[in-house]
């Protein structure tokens, strides 16, 4: 059995397609593994990584998963070395979604999870509040936190940059998080479906639960407008 060191990676909304091939790393993070050396060998993760155009988002996150999850496996009953996992926006959301798994399980498909030795995630959607490399840019991920990382805790490091709202969104600003909540299940292939899904979450939500700040009353409005505000000028 081969003592391959390899990293799994995982590429964002747009950066890669159901058919790429597994051993060319596109997008972003192929500044990252391009820095690795010879020894680590690097495992593109293909999926359909989109945002309503065909898939939905939501679906396209659910193969991701699907997808690594096959990848880790293969990659612990084939070779004995170290494993290193890296994702970039929806990637890291795939990847961050099953580390958390990982860290929170007794067995990993029969190893031991010490053989993933480095997370690597950029522009997490569900980064921890204060858990960041560099300094503190405040705010949490747009899709809201994860979690702590359970036995994994010690391997995780999340980058995210100033000003980047997938990661760093405020928390106290609703508007921009009942967004990515209301069209994660968009997709252009069923658009009637996709409106209704939409609605029906709308109407499940008590009332003023999108939009707290407006109980506050007009001193409410204000101070939310002036929430989103600060947050769509950083983009």
């Amino acid at each position: 059995m081969a003592a391959t060191k390899t990293v799994l990676v995982v590429g964002g909304t747009g950066e890669c397609g159901p058919d790429d091939d597994a051993a060319e790393v596109r997008g972003l993070l192929s500044c990252v593994t391009a820095r690795l050396d010879e020894s680590w060998t690097p495992r593109w993760i293909p999926y359909p990584a989109g945002y309503g155009t065909p898939t939905s988002y939501d679906e396209s996150a659910d193969i991701g998963r699907a997808r690594l999850w096959t990848a880790l496996w293969d990659t612990l009953d084939n070779t004995d070395g170290p494993i290193a996992l890296l994702g970039y926006s929806q990637g890291a959301a795939i990847v961050g979604d099953v580390c958390h798994t990982v860290g929170h399980a007794t067995t990993l498909f029969g190893h031991t999870t010490a053989r993933i030795v480095a997370v690597g995630l950029f522009s997490d959607p569900h980064r921890n509040r204060g858990e960041i490399v560099g300094p503190d840019i405040g705010g949490e991920g747009i899709s809201g936190p994860r979690g702590p990382w359970g036995s994994l805790g010690g391997v995780v490091s999340s980058f995210c940059a100033p000003g980047d709202v997938i990661c760093s969104t405020d928390p106290d600003t609703s508007v921009l998080n009942l967004v990515f909540d209301l069209t994660s299940q968009i997709t252009s292939r069923h658009p009637l479906r996709s409106a209704q899904q939409a609605l029906a979450k709308v109407q499940v939500r008590p009332k003023g639960s999108m939009f707290p700040e407006l109980s506050l009353g007009i001193p409410g409005v204000r101070w939310a407008a002036g929430r989103v505000g600060n947050t769509v000028r950083l983009v």
